[in-house]
């Protein structure tokens, strides 16, 4: 008799469970899912920013930016993902932005007490 458990079913990622991130200048590159390399931009221009904030869901958020940078593929490779996967990713890019902007924001405030 064979025992079907949780992990045997589970979709695998080329590498693993759990995509593998990677920070290569202001890009966030999730270099293993099911869909195949993604890269997520961690430059963000203001005037995308601020139509951005008026959303209250990140994964919306997401999404409108790279409708607003032009780019088809990345949101159609998002689309192919499992939700949790995609939720993975979602989450990361914003802790890699959340970071990025808070050494920005130190940044600033060392140049200005200079």
């Amino acid at each position: 008799m064979t025992t079907s458990t949780r992990a045997s079913r589970a979709k695998k990622t080329p590498a693993g469970d759990e995509p593998e991130f990677r920070i290569v200048e202001n890009n966030l590159h999730v270099i293993t899912t099911t869909e195949g390399e993604i890269v997520l931009p961690l430059k963000v221009k203001t005037k995308v920013f601020r139509a951005l904030s008026e959303l209250d869901d990140e994964m919306k958020q997401l999404f409108a930016m790279l409708d607003d940078l032009g780019d088809a593929e990345t949101p159609q490779k998002l689309d192919e993902l499992d939700i949790f996967e995609t939720q993975k990713i979602v989450a990361r890019f914003f802790e890699e932005f959340q970071a990025k902007a808070q050494a920005s924001v130190g940044e600033s405030q060392r140049s200005s007490n200079s």
